[in-house]
């Protein structure tokens, strides 16, 4: 270059000409130089720009608490940032400086520190461990004795775990303890012969480092390798310096808990005790791109390193995933070196492609969240890759949560179509979930084209796709739904073994899924077990514990105690109750006195618009809903009397959501047991004072108020109509305890099915789960209505007396039964018709009219299959109701005649014969396809109590059919009724119908009386609409003597003078 520019020169000034060919050409190489360099920079920034709105994303809706990043390349830090929080107050924002507990990453650093001493010759790599550490005798039959390769390349056949300073033990033991813990463990694989990743294994090598340089690893590391690289904010010991910058962390579940991550030190600490920054990590990637150097000089060889980030060859002459300490993969086809860390709410990412030499280091502080740091670590080695060689920049690939109602279609159980494996999809609060295989993971569907795929911390990209109506392909194995029934009950050998065992902080579940005993291990990893016998299981052969099994301990009564799972003791752990026990708590003062206090407050003050309260009792809709009203007894979870009656109310739409479920659940066998429903104020205040601060999160704040004071809130489970037995759930009514969670992961396949069928039961009639307790439901109109603080004495004395009207001059007895009819509940419609019937008779009826179409419910089109000729099966059972009962039954029913579907209504004389059938004339056949078929005559019965004559609902506005029954003069008239309109337009739309009745009985110059159906619609256009009750008995003058409660269960009776 020296002698071109000397050329150059001589000729510019021996031919002045060139100066200005010259000058033009300088400034165009400059103006070259400069646009390179512009175009370099805009597409830098708009890298970082790229990668910080993506974490900037991925904090935000995966709600981490504090995530940190750095980009190196070469020696420089393209950039580097915080987001979020380092501190639980959200004081003190997260920054590239913040300090992250970086777990495995440590291994790096204990492994190069060991490599150190090989280049030195103090160590050689293939010599048995036991020539630096003479007492370390693990049980190792094999005749292959372990060196440092093997524990640094995670082939040496250890267990995963030590028994004493594990992952597990809070008691932070020493590593000499540590160490000697593994003496007797049994030796897994034979050394060198399988990959199975220990660090019980880094322990050891961390072991021979201390007993090679006389001193702590703490320590040997700090001098060896953080000195020299200058990395200040990097340490094994929590210092105080590291303490001010420590990110605060968190430990999350599948059932849906968050809570502070323990801060306790492992014994296997050379493995996973180290603390760094982003920034620091990035010092530690910058001397891996310079071969060992730092500006201070050489700390590691270039060979070294080399053959560390070499992969391993196993006996096979396969190369292996592991180098010396690096784990070793492949981006897009270029060779990743790094290490992830994990460790009690930390979650580490180091990624580094040495041949660019660019890396990531990415640090985040919840725990588990490993696959959201891989995700974005790898996001940004691709931005780097497409920034060095000049092509466009991907775009970060966002996702939202599945629409509810295309999730509801997926939910269910699958089978692979060609082999064993199964699949479960939940949707829970706007979230759906895939269970399969080892983990659970979210659903979510892509922004750009609707498709979904799994993503959440633990990972992304599992593709999920409806194929048809039922059938499922996840990535690319095809699935079919599993019939939707209980599963099997489990065998009684493993029933003493399925519960918690271990800490707070990290607990061991046994359940049972599909059939075979499951272990939840480390929150988030599902295993199937092998039972070897009824008290040994074998791990799979896969995982973080392949190779190792469980071994429990149990009790005479067959429960077990403990379990020894991969080395590691876990204790059963005492949680909520046995099954059929009452949870029970020592409140904080004395009953009487909570009670005193609570009846003196008041509930808090509400402003702003709500519903008129209209408590109606759940068991006068549905007598088949059981009742076990817990605060009306001692047995609760506070041991005291709270209502003095067994009562359930709750605001009319919540209860009849109630009823419309519970008609559902009995085509299954099943029904609803209540234990608690409307809660005076008083009440809520009473279990908030009593309950120790930690199990609040079970009782509702008094300064807040209860959905259950508001009437909307249900507390309910399953039970057996054919035992009449309640259904065993995971854990017990009003327990505090994590089993109360509606997500939690423990218990039978069997207790998991029962409680999920209870929730989707619930959510499809406008219910929702509280997330504290499987057997809540709030009513989605909850806000609509005022904090109540009624007594059950107080609802009672403000409704109407009981509706008995005499007439000593009678001839007649009138009872108006006014039920809800539930579309295709046949065994629920009789029962309430029977309810009914018997009502009336206990009050001396004489004839009891039931509303029409009270049997299969009207414009039903599944009658046209089911409905049965007249007499026929459904006539068949109201007559032996009247017949049982000694009454008169008036009611309306479907009718099928040939391939004709009449809406219909009969007389039943009270020794159980059909004395008087009538078909509908006007039957507004818009409202079912196929329609009914119109009636075409009346008639009327003679009876002792004169002529009676029926007409059904709408036939009464009809005045051909009037004027065809005039001719009849009928003494009486009986008008089963379905009269209905919108929700709104009820009370007043009472007010057409007694009109309507009163006109009928002018025209017909006799009583009427009509009887109207409560509850709503469930078929065709009028969907939705509302039975609003309002039945009405008119005299022949059209004065109104007996009227039904306004959308509200009834029943009138009263006396009529022929």
């Amino acid at each position: 270059m020296t002698g071109n520019s000397e050329r150059l020169n001589c000729m510019v000034n021996r031919h002045p000409r060139y100066q200005c060919l010259v000058f033009v050409a300088a400034l165009a190489c400059m103006l070259l130089q400069l646009t390179s360099e512009s175009y370099a920079q805009k597409a830098n920034d708009e890298a970082i720009q790229k990668i910080s709105a993506a974490v900037a994303y991925e904090v935000e809706h995966k709600d981490l608490p504090a995530f940190s990043i750095a980009i190196v390349e070469g020696n420089d830090v393209v950039w580097s940032k915080g987001f979020g929080f380092q501190d639980a107050e959200q004081e003190t924002p997260a920054t590239d400086q913040t300090v992250y507990r970086v777990g495995s990453i440590s291994k790096l650093l204990t492994d190069i520190s060991v490599m150190k001493l090989v280049e030195s010759g103090e160590l050689d790599l293939d010599e048995p461990v036991t020539t630096y550490l003479p007492d370390f005798k693990p049980n190792n039959t094999s005749g292959t004795p372990i060196t440092l390769r093997m524990l640094m390349t995670h082939r040496s056949g250890l267990v995963r775990e030590s028994p004493v300073g594990n992952y597990f033990d809070p008691d932070g033991p020493s590593l000499a303890a540590t160490v000697a813990s593994l003496n007797g463990t049994p030796i897994i694989y034979p050394p060198g012969s399988r990959t199975k990743y220990s660090n019980a294994a880094i322990a050891v090598v961390g072991a021979v480092l201390e007993s090679k340089l006389k001193g702590r690893h703490a320590d040997l590391v700090k001098r060896e390798i953080f000195e020299p690289l200058q990395m200040d904010s990097s340490s094994f010991d929590l210092t105080p310096e590291i303490e001010k910058k420590l990110a605060t962390a968190y430990m999350w579940t599948y059932d849906d808990r968050r809570f502070e991550a323990p801060k306790f030190l492992l014994g296997t600490g050379p493995a996973g005790n180290l603390y760094s920054s982003v920034l620091d990590l990035c010092k530690f990637t910058s001397f891996i791109f310079n071969e060992g150097r730092t500006k201070n000089g050489q700390v590691i060889k270039p060979a070294t390193l080399k053959m560390m980030t070499s992969p391993q060859i196993g006996p096979d002459g396969k190369a292996q995933r592991f180098g010396i300490g690096f784990h070793i993969g492949d981006l897009d086809g270029e060779k990743v070196i790094g290490h992830g860390g994990a460790v009690y709410g930390f979650s580490t990412q180091l990624e580094a492609i040495p041949s660019r030499k660019i890396g990531v280091a990415a640090a985040s502080a919840l725990d588990g969240s490993n696959g959201v740091a891989t995700r974005l670590s790898h996001y940004a080695l691709r931005l780097m890759i497409a920034n060095q060689d000049g092509k466009p920049l991907p775009d970060y690939q966002r996702t939202s949560p599945v629409a509810v109602q295309r999730a509801k279609q997926l939910v269910g159980r699958y089978r692979e179509v060609d082999g064993d494996r199964t699949a479960s999809i939940i949707e829970l609060g706007g979230r759906t979930f895939l269970e399969r295989g080892t983990f659970r993971h979210e659903i979510r569907a892509n922004d750009s084209d609707g498709a979904m795929v799994t993503d959440d911390v633990l990972g992304f990209g599992m593709t999920v796709t409806q194929k048809n109506s039922d059938m499922l392909e996840i990535n690319g194995t095809t699935f079919a739904p599993i019939a939707n029934k209980p599963p099997a009950k489990v065998p009684d050998r493993w029933k003493g073994l399925i519960g918690e065992y271990g800490w707070d902080h990290n607990t061991l579940y046994i359940l049972e899924r599909e059939g075979q005993l499951y272990a939840l291990i480390e929150w988030f990893y599902y295993y199937p077990l092998k039972e070897v016998n009824e008290n040994e299981f074998l791990f799979p052969d896969y995982g973080l514990y392949h190779g190792e099994g469980l071994k429990f301990t149990r009790a005479t009564d067959g429960t077990a105690t403990e379990v020894v799972a991969a080395e590691v003791k876990f204790v059963r752990r005492e949680i909520g109750t046995k099954d059929g026990e009452t949870f029970k708590i020592d409140p904080i003062k004395p009953i009487e006195e909570l009670r005193t206090t609570a009846l003196a407050g008041s509930p808090p003050e509400e402003h702003g618009k709500f519903r008129n309260s209209d408590l109606v009792d759940l068991a006068s809709l549905d007598p088949t809903i059981k009742m076990d009203i817990r605060y009306a007894t001692t047995n609760n979870f506070m041991g005291a009397v709270f209502y003095k009656q067994p009562k359930a109310f709750m605001q009319r739409p919540a209860a009849e959501a109630v009823v419309r479920a519970n008609a559902k659940l009995k085509k299954r066998g099943l029904g609803l047991l209540v234990h608690d429903a409307y809660r005076p104020w008083f009440v809520t205040k009473m279990f908030w004072d009593a309950t120790p601060g930690e199990m609040k999160d079970f009782v509702a704040n008094p300064a807040l108020g209860s959905r259950h004071n508001r009437g909307c809130a249900v507390d309910i489970t399953l039970y057996d109509l054919e035992t009449g037995k309640p259904i065993q759930m995971v854990a017990g009514y009003d327990e505090f305890s994590a089993r109360s969670f509606p997500m939690y992961p423990g218990g039978t396949a069997s207790q998991r099915w029962y409680r999920h069928l209870l929730r989707q039961t619930m959510e499809a009639e406008g219910f929702s789960v509280y997330e504290f307790e499987w057997w809540h439901f709030d009513y989605k109109d909850w806000k609509k209505y005022r904090i109540g603080n009624q007594t059950f004495e107080d609802i009672l004395s403000s409704r109407k007396p009981e509706k008995t009207i005499s007439n000593k001059e009678s001839t007649c007895r009138i009872a108006i039964g006014q039920i809800m009819c539930i579309d295709d509940d046949i065994s629920g419609n009789l029962t309430r018709i029977e309810h009914a019937i018997k009502q009336a008779k206990d009050q001396q009826a004489d004839i009891v009219c039931l509303p029409e179409m009270a049997l299969r419910g009207w414009v039903n089109p599944e009658a046209h299959e089911f409905a049965s000729t007249i007499p026929g099966k459904d006539s068949d059972v109201l007559c032996e109701l009247a017949r049982k009962y000694e009454i008169h039954v008036s009611i309306g029913l479907a009718e099928k005649e040939g391939d004709k579907l009449y809406d219909s209504a009969i007389l039943i004389d009270d020794r159980g014969e059909v004395i008087l059938k009538h078909r509908k004339i006007n039957i507004l056949s818009d409202l079912m396809k196929p329609s009914y078929t119109p009636g075409e005559t009346v008639s009327v019965a003679d009876t002792r109590f004169g002529k009676i004559g029926m007409l059904i609902c709408a036939d009464t506005f009809d005045q051909d059919a009037l004027d065809k029954m005039v001719p009849r003069k009928p003494n009486l008239m009986l008008v089963p009724y379905g009269w209905a309109n919108k929700a709104g337009a009820w009370p007043q739309h009472g007010l057409t119908l007694e009109s309507t009745v009163s006109a009928a009985a002018k025209k017909l110059d006799c009583p009427v009386i009509g009887t109207n159906l409560v509850g709503s619609i469930a078929h065709g256009p009028w969907l939705g609409m509302v039975y609003g009750g309002q039945s009405y008995a008119v005299d022949a003058e059209g004065n109104t003597i007996a009227t039904g409660a306004d959308r509200d269960t009834d029943i009138v009776v009263f006396d009529v003078q022929l």
